[in-house]
């Protein structure tokens, strides 16, 4: 993604909470994102209103 994304590119991601997939689809901690993406700044981590009662 860092070579295809252009300089000072935004990526928005957004992490389901728990539901009856969530064996099949976990979650992702800031550490695995920040691990995930070197080289890219974590701006912002926040609850989707609703108290995580989305589910995929």
């Amino acid at each position: 993604m860092t070579a295809l994304a252009a300089p000072g590119a935004s990526l928005i991601m957004l992490e389901f909470g728990p539901s009856i997939f969530r064996r099949m689809v976990g979650g992702v901690s800031r550490s695995e994102v920040l691990e995930a993406f070197p080289g890219w700044e974590l701006l912002d981590v926040e609850d989707a209103p609703g108290g995580g009662s989305a589910s995929p």
